[in-house]
């Protein structure tokens, strides 16, 4: 499909109105939960007292509790924190950037490159499993968004120093420190940065290049992950977990392996945009005009196995300590892996049947597939209460594909939970300010699944005193939700009293 210079600017125009709202909905993002859990530490410990211990009683994820450290919460700025959140995101975008780029001959246009990146990111946002946490919630952000950025960039790299586009110095430096970093975000990332790190080992070693600075990332890649295990708060954040049963892990993480295939594979942008994939990139399997490396031929079988086996061994860990089905976030790593994992292999596969079968599309077909997607993209709005439809009650209608839900969440929810959250926060800093103790609040009542975690009406019912991060921020001793057609006492029940 050639396009003209005006047709990808139009495209590139295009793709950054689909992807507008989730920038938009970062003017209404509010701290939560873990948010007020660093600060209220740090604030009374300080930054490196708390690290210390964070590693020695709760987490040995070193670099989390250090960037979680600085959480905007502390400063008690609400601007900084949609700063920071804006600029992970757009480090984020800039890392699949420069993973395209590496992959890509340098000859290919920084324009083209933008183009396929913001298609790719596209397909990618509207797909990922919980968008709060992978762009909303600073903690998981700066753990899990960040540390998948520090992935590309540190793969980028190989590419980049394999194509002597980098130095060998300037390599060793940069991914000597990304695994320093990405290892102590999270434990999930020993697992993918070591497999490449002994895959490169393995090619380096068979085309006789030098292997002696992957040797050295590997050696920190190790003891990083020495650093991050031996954590004394792991073993003691297990035992809250109070979990067992490796068996029930193993059938957790397939499950979860089920539920995600299906939530990928049933979302018809995916399924669309790997078909137009195939079509697009089958051209260039036997030539060298697009690709920087040599698509390998290898069964599709075994490369089926390694895109599926590494997206579970991702989960896997979480459904052993656990025994439950994993969190938004993970289900969010295992979805970005996978799909980068699964562009490679619908290569090997168009590599291991070329000449058996084509995959050959007239361009006519590959413009309707684009124009499908497009569709797509604004389909899905299912409504599944008829009668309450009528009555324009909230969840009567269900909305799929998260550019949808996206656009939906900014122009109808935002505004309303931004103002519901700003009333409660001021709740709390007048409680504050008049040094109370105990504070009695309204469930939300708007609460739109993009930009909340977790309402305190969620933890417990209504009528129950909590102890959470938010009153321990605030001052409070305990925080009340209010409940229906029941007067409860500005005071703290008497097994509150107690602890």
């Amino acid at each position: 499909m050639n396009l003209s210079k005006k047709q990808e600017y139009l495209i590139i125009a295009g793709l950054l109105v689909l992807i507008f709202p989730f920038f938009a909905l970062l003017l209404y993002v509010h701290p939560q939960g873990d948010d007020f859990f660093f600060a209220a530490k740090v604030n009374e410990m300080g930054v490196l007292p708390f690290v210390k211990d964070m590693y020695l009683h709760w987490s040995g994820r070193y670099a989390s509790m250090f960037i979680g450290a600085f959480d905007p919460v502390i400063y008690k700025s609400l601007h900084l924190l949609r700063f920071e959140l804006l600029l992970l995101l757009i480090f984020n975008i800039f890392s699949v950037f420069l993973f395209i780029k590496s992959v890509l001959k340098n000859t290919i246009s920084n324009r083209k490159i933008v183009l396929i990146t913001l298609v790719i990111y596209t397909i990618l946002l509207n797909s990922i499993p919980d968008i709060f946490e992978f762009m909303y919630w600073f903690p998981s952000v700066t753990a899990y968004q960040l540390g998948l950025s520090l992935l590309l960039i540190f793969i980028a790299n190989i590419f980049f120093k394999k194509q002597k586009r980098i130095s060998p110095t300037f390599y060793l430096t940069i991914n000597a420190i990304i695994v320093l970093i990405a290892i102590g975000l999270l434990e999930l990332f020993i697992i993918p940065f070591i497999l490449t790190l002994l895959l490169n080992i393995y090619i380096n070693l068979r085309s006789k290049q030098l292997i002696k600075y992957d040797i050295i990332i590997l050696i920190l890649s190790i003891l990083s992950s020495l650093i991050l295990l031996a954590g004394p708060g792991n073993y003691v954040r297990l035992q809250v977990a109070n979990s067992s049963g490796f068996i029930v892990g193993l059938y957790l993480a397939a499950k979860s392996m089920i539920y995600l295939m299906g939530y990928l594979f049933q979302n018809p942008t995916f399924t669309l945009g790997s078909i137009l994939f195939i079509a697009i990139s089958n051209k260039y399997i036997h030539n060298t005009q697009l690709f920087s490396f040599e698509i390998p031929r290898i069964n599709p079988i075994i490369i089926l196995i390694a895109n599926l086996g590494i997206p579970y061994l991702i989960l896997l860990p979480s459904t052993i300590a656990l025994i439950s089905l994993p969190a938004g976030r993970i289900f969010n790593i295992a979805a970005f892996v996978f799909t980068f994992l699964w562009l490679f292999s619908l290569l090997v596969f168009q590599k291991h049947y070329y000449g058996k079968f084509t995959f050959e599309m007239s361009s006519f077909y590959k413009s309707s597939l684009a124009l499908l997607m497009l569709m797509f993209v604004f389909s899905g709005v299912y409504i599944i209460n008829p009668y309450e439809f009528a009555q324009k009650k909230n969840g009567s209608v269900l909305i799929s594909g998260n550019i949808l839900k996206a656009y939906n969440t900014l122009l109808f929810e935002a505004k309303p939970f931004d103002e519901d959250m700003i009333k409660r926060y001021k709740s709390f800093s007048d409680a504050k300010k008049n040094n109370k103790k105990t504070l009695i609040v309204k469930p939300l009542e708007h609460h739109p699944e993009m930009l909340i975690f977790v309402d305190i009406a969620d933890i417990q019912s209504p009528g129950t005193w909590i102890f959470n991060w938010e009153a321990k921020y605030y001052g409070m001793d305990s925080i009340c939700i209010e409940k229906d057609n029941v007067i409860i006492k500005d005071k703290i029940k008497q097994e509150i009293q107690q602890k």
